[in-house]
């Protein structure tokens, strides 16, 4: 699914807190944000409430029904288009599928492995597998542990 560009840009202008957070100020600008807290968008968002067009609830009812009937669920943040910014909204992505009921590890493997069975890509953290994330400040001590602290996209876990 495409949770963030289908739900976001009502949280963004209607909670102030998820824009507040330091991951999205850190990778788009003030301006952006503040267009989002616009006079505009604020009376955009009190007509679409009137309207009775919160469709989040059945979105995220609707991620879980596919979810238990075996659908294979994949994150994707659409990014560039308005309610998105990219980086930010895959996490919100991730927290959207557990608020739809999916394990944390359930949404953690639509980003990561789920994805690369999709593209028929051994993406793991076993030997041999092709790294698909960073963990980032996780990488203390690792090379004296025969591990290695580039895990670029394409390079191989050991």
């Amino acid at each position: 699914p495409t949770l963030a560009v289908e739900t976001e840009l009502g949280d963004f202008v209607g909670d102030r807190s998820v824009l507040e957070s330091p991951l999205a100020s850190s990778l788009t600008t003030d301006a952006i944000i503040e267009a989002y807290r616009s006079n505009e968008m604020l009376q955009w968002r009190r007509e679409a409430i009137a309207r009775g067009s919160n469709r989040t609830p059945t979105i995220l009812a609707s991620v879980k029904a596919m979810a238990d009937a075996g659908v294979t669920i994949l994150t994707g943040s659409d990014s560039g288009n308005w309610g998105t910014i990219q980086g930010y909204s895959l996490h919100r992505e991730l927290i959207k599928l557990v608020a739809a009921g999916l394990t944390p590890w359930q949404a953690l493997a639509a980003s990561t492995t789920q994805a690369g069975e999709f593209l028929g890509r051994s993406w793991g953290v076993r030997p041999g597998d092709e790294a698909s994330s960073i963990a980032s400040g996780c990488w203390q001590g690792s090379h004296a542990k025969g591990g290695s602290s580039d895990a670029s996209p394409g390079r191989r876990a050991v």
